[in-house]
């Protein structure tokens, strides 16, 4: 099973499930600075508030220039992969597709979350 989130849903959503699970993310102290990013937290909030922990799904959020965040539902364990910048770009219609199609090539050939994400 596999979701895709999209910058824009997380941006206008956030607060509703923040809210939901009284989001006061508390990061430990050696965690990755991304585990504190509000894509990772979100997922993370989403999982509590429809409570599916038992089922083993794959989450996926990307935040454009910035990479993709995934999480691991049944672990809770999430992952990040920062974007590799080009050089030059001569366009990025269609990028997102791409990515997309990938990440279920990878999953449907039985890679984990941070193989399809890298």
């Amino acid at each position: 099973k596999f979701v895709l989130f999209s910058q824009p849903f997380v941006e206008a959503n956030h607060d509703f499930f923040f809210a939901q699970t009284s989001d006061h993310t508390c990061i430990q102290e050696n965690a990755e600075e991304w585990e504190g990013h509000m894509a990772m937290r979100c997922l993370r909030a989403i999982r509590a508030t429809v409570g599916v922990a038992s089922l083993d799904a794959t989450w996926i959020c990307t935040w454009g220039e910035h990479g993709a965040f995934g999480l691991q539902t049944t672990t809770n364990r999430g992952f990040y992969e920062p974007a590799h910048k080009q050089a030059a770009v001569v366009d990025s219609l269609g990028a997102g597709d791409t990515f997309l199609a990938t990440c279920l090539h990878e999953l449907l050939g039985g890679s984990d979350v941070r193989r399809t994400l890298h």
